[in-house]
């Protein structure tokens, strides 16, 4: 509680200094200060690293990362990584043709399990 706490204080004095230098007109020592309350917000949580290699994750891997996480009380860091040297890939095509729309099919099913469970996932190709 007392780590909490002192979290707590620390967010208040960033605010407060951001208010103060955003009222002078001081707007990138503002946004540092801003920027330095986003850092402490970031989960402090031990994370789930679960990796798919050129493919999609499987709906049994989802739910059995998920379920984990929640049991255990981490984060989940999801992870599909691209071989380069494999030839013919046609993630990375994929990806070069419609970053955006290959992001939410490899990662929408993980991120809304995991926000209907209430744990902080963040994915990264």
């Amino acid at each position: 509680m007392k780590k909490k706490l002192k979290l707590l204080q620390k967010k208040l004095e960033y605010t407060a200094i951001a208010v103060t230098y955003a009222e002078i007109g001081e707007w990138r020592i503002a946004e540092d200060y801003l920027a330095k309350i986003n850092e402490l917000n970031k989960s402090q949580k031990p994370k789930i690293v679960v990796v798919s290699l050129d493919s999609d994750f499987s709906r049994e891997t989802v739910e059995y990362s998920v379920n984990l996480a929640e049991r255990m009380n981490f984060d989940i860091l999801a992870v599909n990584a691209i071989q380069p040297e494999k030839k013919g890939n046609e993630l990375e095509k994929e990806i070069k043709d419609d970053p955006k729309g290959t992001f939410n099919r490899l990662f929408g099913p993980f991120l809304q399990k995991a926000k209907d469970y209430r744990i902080r996932c963040e994915a990264i190709i």
